[in-house]
This record gives structure tokens, C-alpha cells and sequence, in this order.
């Protein structure tokens, strides 16, 4: 079973791409690259190659 993220807001999804692009909080960078990655479709496996953490992590 696969678990998505509620549909993002454009503020939302704006803020994500801020975070992604000029965050200096590494956890919080990994975070919304999950989150965007999620809410744009993709399935764990792939959301952890995008966000370079494990499997695991990413489904939990």
C-alpha cells in the first residue's frame, strides 16, 4: 500500500521549492524533497533515489 501526501497548495508547493532550492537546513531539504516528490506521484522507491535516503525512511 502506498501512502501520498494530501494535494499541496501553490503556497505550499512554492515554499517547498524554496526550501528545496535555497534551504540550509539539511534535514528540512530532505524533508520537502519527500513531500514534493510525493505529492507530484512518485512511489517510495523512486522518491528515495530522488531524495538519496532509504526506502525505508521514505515509507515510514
Amino acid at each position: 500500500m502506498v501512502v501520498r501526501v494530501r494535494e499541496i497548495s501553490d503556497d505550499e508547493g512554492n515554499r517547498l521549492r524554496r526550501i528545496v532550492h535555497h534551504g540550509q537546513n539539511a534535514i528540512e531539504l530532505k524533508r520537502a524533497q519527500v513531500i514534493m516528490a510525493s505529492a507530484l506521484g512518485f512511489v517510495p522507491p523512486k522518491i528515495a533515489v530522488i531524495a538519496q535516503m532509504s526506502e525505508d525512511y521514505v515509507a515510514s
